[in-house]
């Protein structure tokens, strides 16, 4: 155990200023490669390409929708959310396309939302970034880690 590294008995480890969560043990992604968590009032969508994983918030930021069932593009290094067709970087939540939908889509998404005040100017948000998380693998199990000092 390194200096700065502090365990305790819930499946969370702290190092320097992370919090560490472990989530589940790897060869549970091998049948379920998109998997959603809930950790400390984050929904998090955990996704295994190759060996590798990776976090995200699992709510789109356009309108908290779930991003599980996305379609992952691993050469563009992209996950594009199912339901309005943004796209987002997996590894840095940078926005790569924002509300992918046609002229028709649109404008239907702006008539069926008219008059609800909770939707109003959804269609017309700014691009917004996903949240990402950490990840490491450790003892055969999937880590996440969450920046202490935000």
């Amino acid at each position: 155990m390194e200096k700065n590294e502090v365990k305790k008995d819930n499946g969370e480890t702290s190092e320097k200023e992370i919090l560490w969560t472990k989530l589940s043990h790897t060869n549970s992604f091998n049948e379920d490669s998109q998997q959603v968590f809930n950790i400390n009032r984050n929904e998090l969508l955990v996704i295994k390409l190759d060996d590798n994983y990776h976090a995200i918030n699992n709510r789109c930021p356009h309108a908290g929708m779930s991003l599980k069932g996305c379609t992952i593009d691993s050469q563009e290094q992209t996950l594009t959310c199912a339901w309005h067709h943004s796209s987002f970087c997996y590894k840095t939540g940078e926005v790569k396309e924002w509300l992918k939908l046609s002229a028709v889509e649109r404008l239907l998404g702006k008539i069926f939302l008219k008059g609800n005040k909770q939707a109003d100017g959804m269609m017309d948000m700014e691009p917004t970034p996903v949240d990402t998380f950490m990840t490491k693998v450790e003892d055969d199990h999937v880590w996440v880690g969450f920046d202490m000092v935000e």
